[in-house]
């Protein structure tokens, strides 16, 4: 469970999850991935990601509430074939 969390200008993808069955909440995740190779969009980053690594077939995502503020390529990334996503964030491209 990630909550309650302030993350800004890291290097990489703000959040990563894999496990399935996650509750990620009240998280501002602001200019993820910035210092990752700047300037390459070949280098992708996100501010939340999740893939099947160890997801558990039929678990769920829940995010909720979570503020994205320009990452350096998308905000959200599922790319779970296992997982489903319940979904509720805000996303801001560009400057606030």
């Amino acid at each position: 469970m990630a909550r309650e969390t302030e993350l800004t200008t890291c290097d990489y993808s703000g959040l990563y999850l894999g496990l399935g069955g996650s509750k990620i909440y009240n998280n501002v995740i602001a200019y993820a991935g910035y210092n990752y190779y700047p300037g390459n969009q070949s280098y992708p980053k996100y501010g939340i990601y999740t893939n099947d690594c160890t997801s558990i077939q039929g678990s769920e995502f829940d995010l909720m509430y979570n503020t994205i503020i320009s990452p350096k390529t998308d905000g959200i990334v599922f790319a779970s074939q296992k997982a489903t996503v319940s979904l509720l964030s805000e996303y801001y491209r560009g400057s606030i």
